[in-house]
């Protein structure tokens, strides 16, 4: 059997418009500071009294 043949079809970003980008950008920061994961497992672990894996143990 013969499988259908698929055009390559590149899907295109829509435009952005300027003011759009500005309001995005003044929101990114606007609420709290971003943490990362890792960020809030070191609190987590010093809160607990505990040292903070590393990421070369392998544990």
């Amino acid at each position: 059997m013969s499988q259908p043949v698929q055009e390559d079809v590149h899907m295109q970003r829509p435009a952005v418009k300027e003011e759009d980008l500005t309001e995005a950008k003044t929101k990114l920061g606007s609420s709290e500071a971003a943490k990362s994961k890792t960020f809030e497992v070191m609190e987590e672990c010093e809160k607990m009294g505990k040292a903070a894996p590393s990421v070369f143990s392998g544990a």
